[in-house]
């Protein structure tokens, strides 16, 4: 069998640009961006730089005018622009580049020109965003589509929920049907013509933020595809600070809704054999916000998205250029500043530890995280500790070190979603053909906090239990799909089971010892629409009818009673609430119900609540890297401190800590010290680093007569984006003699800090264009 992925490819960025020195990032991949006539010289370029070259193209949207006007097979296909029900078209960013309908010749279009980067020796190609617009629906191609799919005429998808929905799914499967038909003939033409494996992977949105945004997409229906390989998490600031409602108060909770949108990305591909890229942003689309906030923001998703520990392949950044050669707002300046010297060497540190990222790890409070931990070695004088210790106003810092006694391991706790979320996003309570923009804008406000989702997954995270959003479409495509999950909540008040069988695999999923919490109070109109749950010679009034009779138990008779006590199935129960979802985003009583529900089954099932204790924080142990995050509006409002011996990434001189505090909305991102131990390594250790670093064979590169004294020479290539600030910590018994730095046969300037405490000493110089050699000399 044939592998899908190649482990030599681990992180990658996606640009439009042609290579230039400024914007050369040292990932394993490059994506070039686009199919207009650059592209093979573009592809050419990036490959004469040593990287792998993918090509990224928007699915939906680009530059596909010569499609639009006829200039590729004679006719005009304006019609297959995506149209709104008052006949405006919907268009990214200008009036030329409209929204497609995927229709079998706009499908073939896009073929023939990636047929092309294929010749160019483009090695993966990322089809992005295949989104249609909930507002979408109104041109001729798509009531064409509408008539062949369903064999009936087109209804306009305002007027009812079934439309919309019956609207939502032909959306969904016309992308679907394009992408395996691009991607099987583009897959067929490697093969034939150059005998060669390429691969398809979608750039996508979470299935979250396309239902805060009103975007459908195939998601998890991409699964089913042969052709594809896998998917880019486009998870970043500008999806995850949109407003959500807790405790009454809505607000950006960009950390929150990050953790959600990547857990909800992991759980698409986890358990198949299709790999996930995790996307970062330094900054974001909207250029009106300051450095500070964009820096503030990229630590909160690059921490989140380490939370979820069964992805380690990332794309690292899109658009460098505007990264490393645009300008922003910066605080306390009156003009726009270019990259602050600090942020930039924090960016390329991240990147190397993301470059190192090993998969896997303990995902937890930080009492379970760090009392896995080995007992920290001590090194010169260096000293463990444990324990709460008080801080200057008398109050008590939670205190970890990396000695504490484990606990027990939290259950796993998942909310389920489905594709069919995007479906039911449209409002309907307006004139769509008539709307003033003012009123369609209010309206967008008033469902973007998509409460019915929030309201199930926020109490929990809040309380510091590390809830994923489960894809419940996946329980018929993998195997022991929801084995390794404890309790699970459910709500069919903002989405739809598509198939019968979901519920035969959650019912054994309940019967084998799961807990299920039923949340639903049946007002959704689309209950109503026509699926298969009111078909043949079983109607039922709702899905969740269904699916309670499957678990052998009358929906019916305990919402009647309103009965909320367990009960049992099997070796597992469920409780049934009925409440719309979205009731608990509405105070803090509404939220500690929610959690005393889930916790009430934990106990049932257990005997006690052991393993549910709330915390404020969230951590997690990749190997040599430390990973925290202490939530705001939780159980505490104090910092978490923590102790040992660490080299802090999120910080421009790459400083070596023994104490590092998080306070209440800040993350940590740490090189764990007690990992390695530098007075037994033969060479220095490298723990951290602004650039790519490759080790050179001292022996064979050094030629100079004037070395021969040295008792030790190690040489280092080093190579980042040209003029950002490089910084390398290394671990060493000693600092070394002297330090080198050359591009060619020019030194540049270097500094060096050691620290004893530490054991560690810190290098430090200006990039070059096409990189540096280092040599770190021991007499």
């Amino acid at each position: 069998m044939l592998a899908r992925q190649r482990p030599n490819e681990k992180t990658s960025f996606q640009e439009i640009q042609a290579y230039e020195p400024a914007i050369d990032l040292q990932t394993d991949m490059v994506m070039v961006y686009g199919i207009d006539d650059t592209m093979e010289d573009r592809i050419k370029g990036w490959k004469a730089q040593g990287y792998t070259v993918g090509l990224m193209t928007g699915t939906a949207w680009g530059e596909y005018q010569p499609y639009l006007n006829g200039h590729v097979d004679g006719r005009e296909h304006w019609d297959e622009a995506q149209t709104r029900a008052n006949g405006t078209r919907l268009i990214h960013e200008t009036d030329d580049v409209p929204y497609m309908v995927p229709t079998v010749s706009f499908s073939d279009y896009i073929t023939k020109r990636l047929m092309a980067a294929v010749d160019a020796g483009v090695e993966a190609f990322f089809m992005e965003e295949p989104e249609f617009w909930v507002e979408g629906g109104y041109s001729e191609a798509f009531k064409r589509e509408w008539e062949l799919y369903y064999q009936e005429p087109w209804m306009p998808p305002h007027q009812t929920p079934d439309a919309q929905y019956r609207a939502s799914k032909l959306k969904a499967h016309l992308y679907a049907q394009a992408l395996d038909r691009i991607s099987t003939a583009v897959k067929s033409y490697a093969k034939h013509v150059h005998s060669k494996q390429v691969r398809f992977f979608i750039p996508t949105h979470s299935l979250i933020n396309y239902c805060q945004w009103r975007i459908v997409s195939p998601e998890s229906k991409l699964m089913e595809l042969d052709g594809i390989d896998g998917f880019i998490a486009q998870v970043w600031t500008g999806t995850s600070r949109v407003p959500n409602v807790y405790q009454g108060k809505r607000k950006e909770r960009t950390f929150e809704t990050a953790y959600l949108e990547y857990g909800v990305m992991q759980e698409l591909v986890r358990g198949s054999d299709r790999r996930m890229w995790f996307l970062h942003d330094p900054i974001e689309d909207h250029p009106g916000h300051t450095w500070e906030d964009y820096e503030s923001n990229y630590k909160k998703t690059v921490v989140a998205s380490l939370l979820h520990p069964h992805i380690n392949h990332y794309e690292v950044a899109p658009w460098p250029h505007r990264i490393y050669k645009g300008a922003y707002a910066k605080e306390g300046c009156a003009v726009k500043q270019p990259l602050p010297e600090a942020y930039g060497t924090v960016l390329l540190s991240t990147i190397h530890a993301l470059q190192q990222m090993p998969l896997g790890g303990i995902v937890g409070t930080p009492e379970q995280v760090l009392g896995r931990l080995p007992a920290p070695h001590h090194l010169d004088g260096a000293a463990g500790n444990a324990g709460l210790l008080p801080n200057q106003s008398g109050k008590s810092e939670q205190s970890m070190g990396t000695n504490q006694a484990a606990r027990p391991s939290r259950p796993e706790i998942g909310v389920l979603v489905a594709d069919s979320a995007m479906y039911q996003r449209l409002d309907l309570s307006l004139d769509w053909e008539n709307v003033d923009e003012h009123t369609r804008f209010a309206s967008e406000m008033e469902h973007i906090s998509w409460d019915g989702f929030f309201g199930l997954a926020m109490p929990l995270l809040k309380q510091g239990y590390p809830v994923r959003p489960v894809q419940l479409d996946n329980v018929r495509r993998i195997p022991h799909y929801l084995a390794s999950y404890h309790v699970l909540l459910l709500s069919y008040e903002y989405m739809k089971p598509e198939t019968m069988d979901l519920h035969y695999g959650l019912a054994q999923w309940v019967q084998s010892g799961g807990i299920l919490l039923y949340v639903g109070d049946g007002r959704d109109p689309y209950h109503a629409v026509r699926e298969w749950w009111n078909k043949g010679e079983c109607c039922y009034e709702s899905p969740a009818h269904h699916l309670f009779e499957t678990l052998g138990l009358d929906l019916q008779a305990l919402l009647d009673a309103n009965h909320r006590e367990l009960q049992p199935v099997g070796k597992g129960g469920v409780i049934c609430l009925h409440e719309s979802p979205a009731a608990f985003t509405q105070s803090a009583e509404n939220a500690a119900q929610l959690v005393m529900h889930v916790t009430k089954g934990w106990a049932w099932k257990h005997g006690s609540s052991e393993g549910l204790e709330p915390s404020h924080a969230l951590a997690a142990k990749r190997g040599p890297y430390l990973i925290a995050a202490v939530l705001e509006e939780s159980i505490s409002k104090e910092p978490l401190v923590l102790h040992g011996r660490f080299v802090n990434l999120f910080d421009g001189n790459l400083s070596a800590v023994t104490e590092w505090s998080v306070a209440p909305g800040e993350q940590a991102l740490l090189y764990d010290l007690n990992e390695i131990s530098p007075h037994r390594a033969i060479e220095p250790v490298l723990v951290a680093a602004a650039g790519r670093v490759t080790k050179i064979d001292s022996n064979a590169q050094n030629k100079n007569e004037a070395l021969h004294a040295v008792k030790s020479c190690h040489l280092y290539h080093v190579r980042g984006p040209a003029g950002v600030r490089a910084v390398l910590r290394f671990a060493a018994a000693a600092p070394p003699a002297q330090i080198i730095v050359r591009h060619g046969h020019v030194e540049l300037p270097c500094t060096c800090d050691w620290e004893a405490y530490s054991s560690t000493f810190a290098v430090a110089f200006t990039h070059p264009a096409n990189g540096a050699e280092l040599q770190l000399l021991y007499l």
